[in-house]
């Protein structure tokens, strides 16, 4: 097993930590046939680009992903590998639990009975579009890969693009994940700049999905799909209402969806009394 760990610049002292514990185990993980490295990031470069350096740099037949606050159980990558290898899979999903605090929710993320079915979910967030509960050939991250343009919404981007090169998705029924929310971090700190930069981060990657599945000639079969995503994006400026400028910007992202996202099919009452409240205050 290999593994990478990736610093994005940290001004913190994990990574004297980290390389206190590879030393001390060296002779261990030597014996267990592991092998462990860091990289180093030029800059700080955010999530995006930490996972597709990751990802170039890898050399195993599968990849898996562990964000830097979360954790996992013992026997994850072991479960998966063997279900992946035993059943001939080119990507397995477990179910993960929440960790907020001191409170834990085990969510299911069962993949769908095909791959188009899957597509479908993926993009309009039946099932979670993480790629942290996910282990994946690596043959999948083809050469023509398109890479998320931001950190917002770029793990969407990733798996979207994977599930459609894998043939066969398998399920470790068991919560093996633990996600990690913290409620006191400064990144969930809520101000007019983070709504805005993270809004646009996470329409570039909105841009970035229609792009592909156009290239695949996808974007007709998925359009209703399609505009559902595009409309929860864009719902975050909404946010921001108080201002004219941004109710503008509500109406011009994505523009082409608004003469029919109402009578989008995945659209539940609530989005369509939503959509409709936030036409009011645009037009009043």
């Amino acid at each position: 097993m290999e593994f990478i760990f990736v610093d994005d610049c940290t001004p913190d002292k994990s990574m004297e930590l980290l390389g206190g514990i590879i030393e001390k185990n060296r002779l261990r993980f030597a014996e267990m046939n592991w092998m462990v490295r860091t990289e180093r990031m030029p800059a700080n470069s955010g999530q995006s680009a930490v996972r597709r350096h990751g990802i170039e740099v890898a050399t195993g037949d599968f990849i898996a992903h562990c964000d830097s606050d979360d954790w996992v159980e013992e026997d994850m990558y072991k479960l998966m590998y063997e279900q992946a290898i035993a059943n001939n899979l080119d990507m397995v999903v477990c179910d993960y639990y929440y960790n907020e605090d001191m409170k834990q929710v085990e969510l299911l993320d069962n993949p769908p009975r095909d791959i188009f079915n899957y597509l479908q979910n993926l993009i309009v967030k039946k099932n979670i579009g993480a790629v942290w509960n996910k282990l994946c050939k690596r043959n999948l991250y083809k050469d023509d890969f398109i890479y998320p343009a931001g950190s917002m919404g770029e793990d969407q981007v990733i798996t979207i693009q994977t599930a459609y090169n894998a043939k066969r998705v398998g399920h470790v029924a068991r919560c093996l994940y633990h996600y990690y929310f913290n409620t006191s971090s400064i990144t969930n700190e809520v101000n007019k700049d983070k709504i805005l930069n993270r809004t646009k981060q996470s329409i570039a990657n909105g841009l970035v999905i229609a792009s592909f599945l156009e290239r695949v000639g996808l974007n007709e079969t998925l359009c209703k799909e399609l505009d559902y995503l595009k409309l929860r994006k864009k719902n975050n400026y909404a946010q921001l209402f108080d201002e004219k400028k941004y109710r503008d910007l509500w109406v011009n992202t994505y523009k082409e969806i608004n003469c029919r996202v109402f009578w989008n099919p995945y659209m539940s009452l609530r989005m369509r009394l939503n959509y409709l409240q936030s036409w009011m205050k645009v037009l009043f």
